[in-house]
């Protein structure tokens, strides 16, 4: 039996050693059978996504294969932030830090 690849050799390990806990019962059919399906699903999975998933990459890869780009202008990003300009959040984060004002209030 395969295991997924996202499985430590110890927690593999471990896992075979607790199902010999259930040595011929039904539950351990039922396990068995349950892995096995799964891992039949994942096969299909990969095999219609790809493995990509597991890859471990950088934030510069994510950035490039998802076509995100620097942003150059960030007045662009205002009108994206929900809530109003004066609403209040700054002065809120400003209280709870313990600081006196935001830096905008000070530049007024």
């Amino acid at each position: 039996m395969k295991l997924s690849n996202g499985m430590s050799t110890r927690d593999k390990t471990e896992f075979m050693e607790w199902l010999e806990m259930f040595p011929e019962s039904r539950i351990r059919q039922n396990i068995l059978r349950h892995i096995l399906w799964l891992e039949k699903r994942v096969e299909e999975l990969e095999a219609e996504h790809g493995t990509d998933f597991y890859a471990h990459k950088t934030v510069e890869q994510l950035a490039e294969e998802q076509g995100v780009k620097p942003v150059e202008n960030l007045d662009e990003l205002i009108d994206m932030w929900p809530g109003d300009i004066d609403d209040g959040f700054e002065e809120s984060i400003d209280e709870l830090r313990g600081h006196e004002g935001t830096s905008d209030e000070q530049t007024r």
